[in-house]
């Protein structure tokens, strides 16, 4: 994954070093017309049509479109000062990256994707080694605190779930659509050769929508992972269209044709977008083509430990709709 940006000083090193460990759950068997060069806002309905008659038949139909941040949201706040390179070995924000520029005039990059407005999920990607996490989701534009955990990976390497809650804080935890939350990761790595620890920060927007009825109707009807993956990519509903792959390879881990169809899927999802320069390539193309390459490895968590919360909680229970 490319590295994105941090802003953290040796305060805050010091910190998160010492993160407690909860919150976390290992990802398991979970669902979920360009208006200008920055976004597109292609209706529900009328991208699915672009499928017809059938998902199956459509990946020659896949577009970009829907993956593209619309213009009215704007990029992650960023309340941090100052800002140094994070590192590939921390865990990394599972979201299609874009590139905005912050207040200093430099350009960094943020995680963005439509969501269905009932499953507010975050999926992280972590390396086999020990990684203590701080997440906070905020209200994109007042930046009020919607929920917030620290915890730890311990070692165990894979994709990981952040399943949101039903309330925080005596709170109800509800997303209505078009209210753009982020999402910040902080996170520190330990290096098992040195001692060392590295930080790192990324940030993404989650897009709520509710999905059309021609969307519903069409995930009804579909007849396996592939088609309801097609849907969820036409739709620009990343967090679902990776969770059909990760409960698809869980349930036929020796089926090697899964990592084929995922492959395809997001090589063909890349070639949307420009190849950008060897020096600044485009981020959602870079993303896409190394996600592409990535393992669908989601990590169960042990039985009788208790820690972390239900991916399928308030994730949703069936990958399927």
């Amino acid at each position: 994954m490319q590295a994105s940006r941090m802003v953290l000083g040796l305060g805050a090193i010091a910190a998160i070093a010492t993160l407690a460990t909860v919150g976390l759950s290992p990802a398991v068997a979970v669902a979920q017309g360009p208006k200008d060069a920055l976004g597109a806002t292609a209706t529900a309905g009328a991208s699915l049509r672009l499928l017809a008659p059938t998902p199956a038949q459509g990946l020659e139909a896949i577009t970009g479109g829907n993956f593209r941040p619309p213009g009215p949201v704007g990029a992650p706040r960023r309340t941090e000062g100052g800002a140094t390179r994070g590192s590939e070995q921390c865990a990394t924000l599972m979201l299609p990256k874009f590139s905005a520029m912050d207040a200093a005039g430099e350009t960094f990059e943020y995680g963005y994707s439509r969501i269905r407005a009932d499953r507010p999920v975050f999926y992280l990607h972590v390396p086999d080694r020990e990684v203590t996490v701080r997440f906070t989701l905020s209200n994109r534009e007042t930046a009020e605190v919607i929920y917030r955990t620290q915890v730890q990976t311990k070692g165990k390497g894979g994709i990981y779930t952040l399943a949101i809650p039903q309330e925080y804080d005596g709170k109800p935890i509800a997303l209505t659509p078009e209210q753009v939350v982020q999402g910040t990761v902080q996170s520190a790595c330990l290096d098992p050769l040195t001692a060392d620890w590295t930080v790192k920060q990324e940030e993404g927007l989650l897009y709520p929508v509710a999905l059309d009825t021609a969307v519903v109707n069409a995930l009804e009807g579909a007849a396996g992972p592939r088609d309801r993956a097609l849907i969820y990519a036409q739709e620009g509903l990343w967090n679902d269209l990776l969770a059909v792959f990760l409960e698809w390879q869980q349930a036929n881990p020796d089926d090697p044709a899964i990592a084929v169809e995922w492959r395809t899927l997001l090589e063909r999802l890349a070639a949307n977008f420009p190849t950008g320069t060897e020096e600044q390539p485009d981020p959602t193309r870079a993303f896409l083509t190394r996600a592409a390459e990535l393992p669908l490895q989601p990590v169960v968590p042990d039985e009788g430990t208790g820690e972390g919360i239900s991916a399928g909680t308030n994730a949703g229970t069936n990958a399927g709709n």
